[in-house]
């Protein structure tokens, strides 16, 4: 069956054509158009976090090839050739293409959906806890003159644009950044003008924290709901794991795509990436519409809408962001907390 979705491009890239006849398989190692082109199909049917970046096929995209090919009841080789090729066209071109039904027994495991969020609260009260204290500590030593310790320092300069001490303000001129944009993009506290600011703002933060300590506390988890995807047809919540919705004061995570990691399931998430969404979505849920992540108009069938305000780590503007934008953002909240928790900046997708 020939391939008719225009996103493999007019005419068909010679890379791809390649890989449907057979001849040449996309696989691990590769780059270039082609890569790129398939990417962007991975994403159109859902799986939009965690591949490669650019038009890189590294592991990240094996693994995602790999549960594609699981899915689809496909031998699961990790490699792109004309089976996979044949099946994103056909979902792509709004066809329905049928399951594996061994995928349905996640619905057995304890560690799928909301439950997998429940089970990991101690250690995500944990993180919270942590990141809480760390906040105390800083505000008290910062108020009292002393450096904050440089954990601290170093989580709230790349998470939060905050300039606690001399040497976080010397670490953002390192990473290329001049005074005149540390004074316009970050709250320089080494500043006596900014002093009063820079008190109000880490008590901002620490107090957004504490509403999901109370929210844990308070429901246990309770108003953790599960999304079960349509069983046929196209999934309109496909790619987003879990999501806050203000009007209710729950979230809901997705069963087919938030689920422990397992022997079986390599495609699963970890317990640090539980308790990292969850922590991003109470942050939803305790700032509230401010939150939301807006995004820019796409401007083709096949372009990726990029939230421009409150932007995931994955896009460049996570870090161009300023002090105030970021106050606002749960991803700044859940990448604090896990740096605080581990003692680095976390660098993959969650």
């Amino acid at each position: 069956m020939a391939l008719t979705n225009s996103i493999w491009g007019i005419p068909i890239d010679t890379d791809i054509e390649l890989a449907w006849m057979g001849s040449a398989p996309l696989k691990a190692g590769d780059s270039g158009p082609a890569v790129l082109i398939l990417r962007k199909a991975l994403e159109k049917c859902g799986y939009e976090r965690g591949l490669d970046k650019y038009d890189v096929f590294g592991p990240y995209t094996t693994t995602i090839v790999r549960d594609f090919q699981d899915l689809y009841s496909l031998p699961v080789t990790g490699q792109v050739g004309n089976r996979e090729l044949e099946t994103l066209d056909k979902i792509l071109n709004g066809a329905v293409v049928p399951q594996n039904p061994a995928r349905a027994t996640l619905a057995a495991n304890p560690e799928v959906g909301a439950a997998f969020a429940r089970k990991h609260i101690p250690e995500t009260k944990d993180w919270i806890l942590r990141t809480i204290n760390s906040l105390t500590t800083a505000y008290q030593e910062y108020w009292m003159g002393n450096d904050v310790p440089f954990s601290a320092a170093m989580a709230l300069l790349y998470h939060f644009r905050l300039v606690t001490t001399s040497l976080s303000e010397t670490v953002a001129l390192d990473f290329g950044f001049s005074q005149r944009r540390i004074d316009w993009k970050f709250l320089d506290g080494t500043k006596e003008v900014n002093r009063y600011r820079m008190v109000e703002r880490i008590r901002a933060i620490k107090a957004n924290y504490q509403k999901m300590l109370t929210d844990l506390n308070t429901n246990a988890g309770n108003n953790f709901v599960d999304y079960v995807p349509p069983a046929v047809g196209k999934d309109p919540q496909a790619g987003n794991l879990a999501w806050a919705v203000f009007q209710e004061k729950k979230i809901y995570f997705h069963r087919s795509l938030f689920c422990a990691k397992t022997a079986a399931n390599s495609a699963g998430k970890d317990v640090k990436s539980a308790s990292w969404t969850v922590i991003h979505e109470l942050g939803h849920l305790v700032i509230g519409t401010a939150s939301s992540h807006l995004y820019t108009a796409k401007t083709s069938a096949t372009d990726k809408a990029i939230a421009t305000e409150n932007a995931y780590s994955y896009n460049s503007q996570y870090y161009s962001d300023s002090a105030d934008q970021c106050l606002t953002n749960p991803d700044a909240y859940a990448h604090f907390a896990y740096q605080i928790r581990f003692g680095k900046p976390n660098i993959g997708p969650y």
